[in-house]
């Protein structure tokens, strides 16, 4: 087995290199953390990998790591029932990207992760899209409230299809309503993009801009904090109550499926879909292909059975 440690990691925590399993004189959970923090990923993901961290140290008690950890470690989250099958799968990821960074660098002598596979999701159980008449009902409520911040942050979901983290970086110098564009930090890019606005977004841009005076700084700032952005649990807080005075169940994310599903259902072919809607892949787009094929096909399946029984 190669000898070479991580560097700078294993003079700072004198890591003990064995075939199995992997103790040293410090704690594993120092050396997941100062493997985490050299790791070359967003720091929203590093967040969410650390959440899995703890876990997985929280229960691997021995303090060991051996090739069957990660395995055993996934059987133990198999049997968590508070825990969705997605958030599974980010705990799962968080320590298997530690432990291939280990082997990377000569830590360990293989991969123990590659051969865990994550845990199958299965898309059909996820909530659908927000309808046309919760839309309406959302919009109604929002274009008459008090709270400025509400129309375009609604706007940029639905007219957009704009995740919430992307809304929040938002600065006013990345509105060009010349150009009906607006420049935004997508997810997993180091550089800002460009995204191509409808003139409704514009026209309620513009407006928010001129109500609240605005001109530089960050679009939807913190009312705490005058020079940095709203916080993500402040937005999911005014999402979750316009959705609760309406009757919507639903969570933030699901604007962006009703941006989606809107731009397919309208005969838009997945390549131009998934420009509009930034995914990496036109295959992330099958989910919600073959959930709006599904529906519209359910009409003839109940015609169907509609006089035999």
């Amino acid at each position: 087995m190669k000898s070479q440690a991580l560097s700078p990691v294993q003079s700072q925590t004198s890591v003990v290199l064995t075939s199995t399993p992997i103790t040293g004189s410090v704690s594993l959970s120092v050396v997941f953390e100062r493997v985490l923090e050299r790791v070359d990923i967003s720091e929203s993901t590093r967040k969410t990998y650390r959440y899995g961290i703890r876990d997985f140290l929280e229960w691997n008690t021995n303090g060991e790591l051996t090739p069957s950890s990660l395995l055993d470690y996934k059987k133990f989250l198999r049997g968590r029932s508070d825990l969705s099958t997605g958030t599974k799968n980010l705990y799962l990821n968080g320590v298997k990207t530690v432990v291939r960074t280990l082997h990377t660098h000569g830590v360990l002598e293989r991969d123990y992760g590659k051969v865990v596979k994550g845990f199958k999701v299965n898309r059909t159980l996820k909530r659908g899209p927000i309808t046309d008449s919760e839309i309406q009902r959302v919009f109604s409520v929002v274009r008459k409230s008090e709270d400025r911040r509400l129309l375009p942050l609604f706007s940029l979901m639905y007219l957009q299809g704009l995740r919430q983290k992307e809304i929040l970086g938002l600065r006013v110098e990345d509105f060009e309503p010349d150009t009906l564009s607006l420049w935004i930090l997508g997810k997993g890019r180091d550089e800002r993009e460009r995204v191509d606005l409808h003139p409704q977004s514009v026209r309620i841009l513009e407006n928010y801009l001129e109500e609240t005076g605005r001109r530089s700084g960050y679009l939807f700032g913190s009312r705490q904090n005058p020079n940095g952005p709203m916080t993500y649990q402040n937005l999911n807080v005014l999402i979750r109550k316009v959705h609760e005075s309406v009757g919507v169940k639903n969570k933030g994310h699901s604007w962006r499926k009703v941006f989606v599903s809107k731009l397919i259902d309208s005969g838009m072919d997945l390549l131009t879909v998934s420009s509009f809607s930034r995914h990496k892949s036109v295959e992330m787009l099958k989910v919600y292909y073959d959930r709006l094929d599904r529906t519209k096909k359910l009409p003839q399946y109940y015609e169907v059975f509609s006089t035999s029984s």
